[in-house]
């Protein structure tokens, strides 16, 4: 339990694309925070392994690599703490290239990653 936490992130500095977080503050010892600087450490020091380029990606793949991201990251702490983490995202930024906006969600439910869904398409 956390007094306080950020709930604000910047997914790839320098990058319009960023999220909130809601529910559980943390998975195992580490804090959402902690997590989410992680996984903006590895994309930009192994962005390959993602298949994330930074001149070249959409939000939609930005979503898929939260979820496989946090879906890994609960695969990692005891079985018995695994089903009680309920976590989610809110994901909103641009598609590079791209003019127009979009939103997604990511849920971990029970521990589990649940595929990202669209909230609101560029057009809309």
């Amino acid at each position: 339990m956390y007094d306080n936490a950020n709930k604000i992130f910047n997914i790839v500095k320098g990058q319009p694309m960023g999220c909130i977080t809601f529910g559980t503050g943390n998975i195992g010892n580490a804090s959402i925070g902690t997590l989410i600087k992680d996984l903006r450490k590895r994309l930009i020091e192994t962005p390959t392994d993602w298949g994330f380029d930074v001149n070249k990606y959409t939000m939609k793949q930005i979503a898929e690599i939260l979820a496989k991201f946090f879906g890994e990251q609960c695969d990692d702490v005891d079985q018995v703490i695994k089903p009680n983490i309920n976590v989610g995202f809110l994901i909103g930024g641009y598609s590079k290239p791209g003019d127009l906006g979009e939103a997604w969600s990511v849920e971990i439910q029970k521990g589990i990653a649940q595929p990202p869904k669209q909230l609101r398409k560029p057009e809309e």
